[in-house]
């Protein structure tokens, strides 16, 4: 069995190296899934916590009115 604090480091390393580029490889996984994320999350209500948001491109499918807190194993994605 591995150390998790080793799995969990290799694991937010890898993150922070494509953090740069992460959102142009998911451009057309994004677009899809856009369309259908946009329908759900008009159903959110009060706070909402999203949790591995990645660069955060979810956050313009939201409606304006909701609260969101949101958390990521990688720094870089968060930038």
């Amino acid at each position: 069995m591995q150390n998790v604090g080793t799995q969990k480091d290799r694991v937010e390393a890898g993150f922070d190296r494509v953090a740069g580029f992460y959102d142009a490889l998911n451009f057309f996984v994004e677009w899809f899934i856009s369309k259908h994320r946009k329908e759900i999350l008009r159903q959110a209500r009060g706070n909402v916590l999203e949790v591995g948001v990645g660069t955060g491109s979810s956050f313009e499918d939201y409606p304006p009115s909701r609260r969101i807190m949101a958390v990521d194993i990688s720094g870089e994605m968060l930038r």
